[in-house]
C-alpha cells in the first residue's frame, strides 16, 4: 500500500476484488492491510483481516472447488506464517491446505498449524513401523482425520480409507464434571478454556462431516454415538494409531480404556487437549496405573506408546 487505509476501506476493497473474481487480488490487499494494521499495533484490525481471509478459503469450500481453495489457502498460510517467522515442512504445509479446503475449515489460528505438524510426524513415524487400524474420536469439521488421511495416502496411492475410523457424538461435548473444571494455576487461557467447555460446543452435523471424508476417502468408517457406547463397531480390530480429540476428562478415559489394550506393540494414542484439565487428568492417570510413559509436546498434546 503506497499509503495508510482503514480498516472498513481494507475491507472494503478487499470485498470488491472477489465480487470481481480477483480472489488473489483480494489476498493480496488482506494481508498488506495486515502488515499495515499489525505495525500500528491495531490488534482488533488484524483479527477482523484474518476473518475476511478465512471467509475467502471458506467460500471455495461452499462452492465445492476444492482445488483452487486449496491454491488459495496455501496463500493465505503461507503468508501467515512468513509474518509470524516461523515454518513448517513444505510437505506439511500442502496437506494442510488442502485439508482445510477439503474440510471447509478456517486456516486460523495459526499455532494450530505447528500443532497437527506434530501430530503428522508422530503419525507417520508409527504408522511406518507398525500394523493395524486408525482412529480418531472427535472430529470437528474433519480437518485432522483429513491430515491423516491425505498423509497416509501419500505411500499407498490407491487407498481409499480402508481401516479409518472417525467416531464422535455429531452434537458437541457432554456436560464437563469436576476434573475438567480443575484447573490449576499454570493453566493458560482458564477462561476462554471454561467457556469453550459448554455442553454443545463444537457440535458439527454427520452429513457435512460425512461428505468432508467421503468426497477423498469413500471407504472411511464414521460411527455417530456417544464415547464409549460407540466402540462396540471396531470390536475385533487392532489398532496402530488412535488421536483423541475429546477435550473432557470421561470421554478420554474412556478412549484409553477401550483403545490401549486394542493397540498394536509400537502403535500410539495421542491427545490434543493436554492443556484441557480433563483431558491431561485422564491420560495422568491412565499411564499412573498403568505404568506408561507419558510423553508431551510444546504443543498441548500428549502421546503414550505401547511396548
Amino acid at each position: 500500500m503506497a499509503e495508510d487505509f482503514t480498516l472498513q476501506e481494507v475491507l472494503s476493497d478487499a470485498d470488491a476484488y472477489y465480487a470481481a473474481g480477483a480472489a488473489r487480488g483480494a489476498v493480496e490487499l488482506l494481508l498488506q492491510g495486515w502488515e499495515q494494521f499489525e505495525a500500528a499495533g491495531m490488534d482488533s484490525a488484524v483479527e477482523a483481516v484474518q476473518l475476511a481471509l478465512a471467509r475467502i478459503c471458506h467460500a471455495y469450500w461452499v462452492k465445492r472447488d476444492f482445488a483452487a481453495g486449496a491454491q488459495i489457502t496455501a496463500m493465505v498460510v503461507s503468508a501467515a506464517l512468513a509474518r509470524a517467522r516461523r515454518t513448517v515442512e513444505p510437505g506439511f504445509a500442502a496437506v494442510y491446505a488442502q485439508a482445510v479446503a477439503a474440510t471447509g475449515t478456517s486456516p486460523f489460528p495459526l499455532r494450530r498449524i505447528f500443532r497437527h505438524q506434530n501430530l503428522i510426524r508422530l503419525f507417520s513415524r508409527v504408522c511406518a513401523d507398525v500394523s493395524g487400524e486408525v482412529a480418531e474420536c472427535g472430529c470437528a469439521r474433519g480437518l485432522s482425520f483429513m491430515e491423516l488421511c491425505l498423509s497416509f495416502r501419500k505411500d499407498h496411492p490407491d487407498w481409499a480409507g480402508e481401516g479409518f475410523h472417525v467416531f464422535d457424538s455429531f452434537q458437541g461435548l457432554s456436560e464437563p464434571g469436576k476434573k475438567d473444571l480443575a484447573f490449576v494455576a499454570s493453566d493458560a487461557d482458564r477462561a476462554q478454556t471454561a467457556r469453550n467447555m459448554l455442553p454443545g460446543n463444537f457440535a458439527v452435523a454427520f452429513e457435512l462431516v460425512r461428505e468432508n471424508i467421503h468426497r477423498e476417502f469413500p471407504r472411511a468408517e464414521l460411527h455417530p454415538g456417544w464415547i464409549p457406547s460407540a466402540f462396540p463397531a471396531v470390536a475385533g480390530r487392532s489398532f496402530s494409531f488412535v488421536h483423541l480429540d475429546v477435550d473432557l476428562y470421561q470421554p478420554t478415559l474412556d478412549s484409553l480404556d477401550y483403545f490401549f489394550p486394542r493397540l498394536a506393540g509400537g502403535g500410539a494414542i495421542v491427545t490434543d487437549d493436554y492443556n484441557w484439565p480433563g483431558a491431561r487428568a485422564a491420560f495422568d492417570e491412565f499411564c499412573a496405573a498403568h505404568g506408561l510413559q507419558l510423553q508431551a509436546t510444546d504443543t498441548s498434546q500428549a502421546f503414550v506408546l505401547k511396548s
